[in-house]
């Protein structure tokens, strides 16, 4: 988990810091937190761009193959702390199924798909 929250913010995604953690009420499931530089956001600061969001997922995708999760769960916050929206990257990759609020839960099959191999 700290080489996600480490690889995260490497990526140049507009990403400042992640903080990763297993669910610990279900199996198999992630819990990422990042905030989001104004680079990854949209210009009115409310949304997660749509390369950020796929930035996130290869990144995530690529670091956690070998931790057998099952379920993600992604959230953002801005640089202030403010909760920020998957809403419109989430429909541009097609995810919007996963949307739960302003976050995301994800299954291991769509997600996973965004690994760099």
């Amino acid at each position: 988990m700290d080489q996600l929250s480490a690889a995260l913010p490497s990526a140049e995604g507009g990403i400042r810091s992640a903080d990763v953690a297993r669910t610990p009420s279900s199996a198999g499931s992630l819990t990422v937190t990042v905030t989001v530089t104004a680079d990854g956001l949209d210009p009115a600061g409310r949304e997660v761009r749509t390369d950020t969001l796929e930035r996130i997922l290869e990144v995530t995708a690529d670091n956690a193959a070998d931790m057998r999760v099952t379920t993600l769960h992604l959230y953002a916050d801005d640089e202030e702390g403010s909760d920020v929206s998957f809403t419109d990257a989430a429909a541009d990759l097609r995810l919007q199924k996963s949307l739960n609020g302003d976050s995301l839960t994800l299954v291991a099959e769509e997600w996973t798909s965004f690994a760099e191999g």
